[in-house]
């Protein structure tokens, strides 16, 4: 197993860094934290734009302009929502569960499935605010883009462990600061400037979402290479459960900025052996160059240091069954 994916061309680590990432979760050693808020979770179909091969993994880009996340402009009157939203019968956005799982017009259960928080049900005019907000953060953070990591086997690939357990690939939902910053370059170096929202990925049942994705590869198989996509409702990645790990760290690939709040998901989602195989199947190299297969592109753990991680729930003894 490699430590550092074969095209790796920035730094190893940061002098001077004390909070950078991935790190090895321990179940136990988490801090409870009963004033985390539930996440509040709502993407825009219609803003995905393309699918790409950036050369070291696969990426999806949004449109993450006022225009394009769905927000008002000042002074503008109220948007009529989308009919693909998660919006039930009485006018609300429930945020508790993907869209697969809403039942409109019926009571939501806030202890369905998960031990914390209990479901987010937000107005329309929050609504508005399309991305993510509550949860461990202070802001309303727009979606810029969504990647995976994976490894060459089916024994390695996240970049997250937990309890030194490793997953055979993690998604990545990077957002921006979109209330102190501009736009995403300024706050990538910015404090409190990006939220990742990180799930882990298992293998087990074919992921029926995640193959209108998979279905595209083909087509980006070499660095560079760029495919349309959409409409595609990222939300669908998301676990049923939304119980979840929060820390301060940094971005996993250069230039490794310390400005990301993490939210990483206690609960995976499952995909077939033939998603992560599509996965592998890409390349780091362009055409008319030696074949160099889209593997192990993930950055080793780095030390926790001084920083603590909280949990929206209480640990119970099924840390020890992942």
């Amino acid at each position: 197993m490699t430590t550092v994916h074969p095209v790796w061309k920035g730094p190893a680590s940061v002098p001077g860094g004390t909070r950078q990432s991935p790190i090895n979760i321990r179940w136990r050693d988490s801090v409870y934290d009963p004033q985390l808020k539930p996440l509040g979770v709502f993407y825009k179909a219609e803003a995905c734009l393309y699918v790409w091969n950036t050369g070291y993994l696969f990426q999806v880009e949004f449109d993450d302009s006022t225009e394009g996340s769905g927000e008002p402009e000042r002074g503008s009157g109220p948007l009529a929502p989308e009919r693909d939203s998660q919006m039930g019968d009485d006018g609300a956005y429930s945020m508790g569960r993907p869209p697969a799982e809403q039942h409109k017009g019926q009571h939501l259960d806030p202890h369905d499935c998960c031990i914390g928080p209990p479901l987010m049900v937000i107005t329309l005019f929050q609504s508005l605010m399309w991305g993510i907000s509550g949860g461990p953060l202070e802001n309303h953070y727009r979606l810029k883009q969504f990647h995976f990591h994976w490894g060459a086997v089916n024994e390695w690939g996240s970049e997250h462990t937990v309890d030194d357990h490793v997953y055979p690939a993690e998604l990545h939902l990077v957002h921006w600061n979109a209330v102190k910053y501009q736009n995403y370059t300024d706050a990538v170096t910015g404090a409190d400037g990006l939220a990742v929202v990180g799930v882990f990925l298992k293998l087990g049942a074919r992921h029926k979402e995640l193959q209108e994705l998979v279905a595209v590869l083909p087509d980006i198989k070499h660095k560079d290479a760029r495919a349309a996509l959409g409409p595609f409702q990222p939300s669908c990645l998301l676990p049923a459960c939304r119980d979840y790990w929060t820390y301060p760290g940094s971005l996993t690939t250069p230039p490794l900025s310390e400005s990301v709040t993490w939210i990483i998901h206690k609960k995976p989602i499952e995909v077939a052996q033939d998603q992560l195989a599509a996965f592998r199947s890409l390349l780091f190299s362009v055409p008319g160059e030696e074949e160099k297969a889209m593997v192990n592109n993930y950055r080793p753990l780095q030390p926790l240091m001084n920083r603590k991680v909280r949990s929206s729930f209480q640990a119970t003894h099924e840390g020890a069954r992942l």
